[in-house]
């Protein structure tokens, strides 16, 4: 379907950023201008936006979330995610946060999800556990919570130091080179 075609049809099936590439792909015709394009591609995400309004149970939410951030809206986009919170993850609504600034709100989120990883890893069988206390250092180092941050990956390195002789050898440097990997960054 063509750029053209795309804006001027009632089909929203195609997702935000499968527009963006159409719209990508229109600027290398040189019978459509650049801000024919912008304009189009804005039309197109106000119709989503436009149609979700009409007709919520038609457009998923995730598309009309993408076509307001699309379009600038980003607060609209929160209201949205905040209306129908069960279909979203909280790592999403914590990004809105911190992109509206309402950084405080995006901290406690990341904490709470970096603890929640933490205690995943004390869970799962030992391969898992270099993962979650992993993904919890990243999310605490969104929180800013810095000395959380070396506790998990200290403790990453240590699960990793416990297991690595259980796994694969195919494993093994594949697992080893993404941990160091993650624990360089500090």
């Amino acid at each position: 379907m063509g750029v053209r075609s795309l804006v001027f049809t009632n089909d929203f099936s195609p997702q935000p950023g499968s527009c963006d590439i159409l719209l990508q792909s229109g600027l290398t015709d040189k019978k459509i201008s650049p801000v024919h394009l912008y304009l189009w591609g804005v039309l197109f995400y106000q119709k989503i936006v436009d149609e979700w309004s009409a007709n919520p149970e038609e457009v998923p939410y995730h598309t009309c979330v993408n076509a307001l951030e699309a379009l600038g809206r980003p607060e609209e986009a929160l209201q949205t995610i905040l209306k129908h919170p069960r279909n979203w993850n909280p790592r999403i609504l914590a990004r809105f946060y911190e992109e509206l600034g309402r950084k405080e709100e995006a901290i406690l989120i990341y904490a709470g999800l970096s603890y929640y990883s933490y205690k995943l890893s004390e869970a799962y069988y030992p391969f898992w556990q270099p993962h979650y206390l992993q993904e919890g250092a990243d999310l605490c180092e969104k929180a800013g919570l810095y000395e959380r941050l070396r506790i998990y990956k200290r403790r990453a390195i240590e699960a990793w130091e416990k297991m690595k002789g259980n796994i694969g050898r195919s494993l093994h440097f594949i697992e080893e080179a993404w941990l160091f990997e993650e624990v360089g960054y500090i």
